[in-house]
Order: structure tokens, then C-alpha cells, then sequence
């Protein structure tokens, strides 16, 4: 009790399925949770610990509530561990950051399948190395997955 930090609880540490449950909203947060559905592009800023990632997590997982009504497919991407890349390959980060929306993609393309057809079966996805992400295996898998 001592020490105020001791209580603080990163998004990143929280479970997505329990994200709703630890939400408290505020007016302005639920403002700013509408303009994230929205159509058109917003920013958001702020310091760390303001809450920018469980806005958008709550968002997402709002969203995939009403998945069938909006038919939009919510994806959230964290880039915070794109820091811890060091190497001499000035193309690293794109190929890190490409196989990462591509991992997150098709996870999302997997639940949604679950979701909509009432489905426990899940796309083999764990196969894909971040490798054969990058060398085209995507495009055919991406094509199989819409055939399904």
C-alpha cells in the first residue's frame, strides 16, 4: 500500500475477454469510443497510463458484439514491442510489423468465422512464421480463407 503503483494495471496485462467487465466509462469516454466506430479517422494522444489502449479495446470488443448488425471486423494492433527490434536490416521492422497485421488479421478472420457460423473449428494459423508471411504464402492462404 505504500507505493500508489502498485495498484495501476497496464491493458496489455488484462485479459481481452475481461475488458468490458473493468471498464468504468465516463461521459467523454464514451464520446470518444463513438468517434472510434465512426467512419472517418481519428487520433488519439495522450501521455502513458491515460487509457488510449483500453479505449480502443473496449471499442473492439463492443464491436465485435455487434458484429452481425455493423458487419465491421475490429482488429487492434499493439506496436509496443516494436522498440525491442534491433538489428542491422533497415527493412526488420517493416517485415515485423507487416507479419504482426497479418497474424492479427487472420486470428480476427477466425473468430469472426466462429462467431457467425456458431463454429469451435479455427483456421491452422499457427504454422505461419512471420518468414512465410512475408514470402506470398499469405496472399494463397488469404484467398482460401475467403472461398470458406
Amino acid at each position: 500500500m505504500s507505493n500508489p503503483q502498485d495498484f495501476i494495471i497496464r491493458t496489455e496485462d488484462v485479459r481481452v475477454e475481461d475488458v468490458l467487465d473493468l471498464f468504468v466509462p465516463i461521459q467523454r469516454d464514451r464520446e470518444l469510443i463513438d468517434k472510434l466506430k465512426s467512419a472517418s479517422p481519428i487520433v488519439i494522444e495522450g501521455s502513458r497510463g491515460t487509457g488510449k489502449s483500453l479505449l480502443l479495446r473496449v471499442c473492439e470488443q463492443e464491436q465485435l458484439g455487434e458484429i452481425k448488425d455493423s458487419r465491421v471486423l475490429p482488429i487492434y494492433v499493439s506496436f509496443s514491442r516494436s522498440s525491442l527490434i534491433n538489428t542491422g536490416d533497415p527493412q526488420q521492422f517493416q517485415h515485423w510489423m507487416l507479419a504482426l497485421l497479418c497474424s492479427r488479421i487472420l486470428r480476427a478472420v477466425s473468430l469472426l468465422h466462429r462467431i457467425l457460423f456458431r463454429s469451435s473449428a479455427t483456421f491452422e494459423i499457427s504454422s505461419l512464421s512471420s518468414a512465410s508471411l512475408s514470402t506470398g504464402r499469405i496472399s494463397r492462404l488469404s484467398r482460401t480463407l475467403l472461398r470458406q
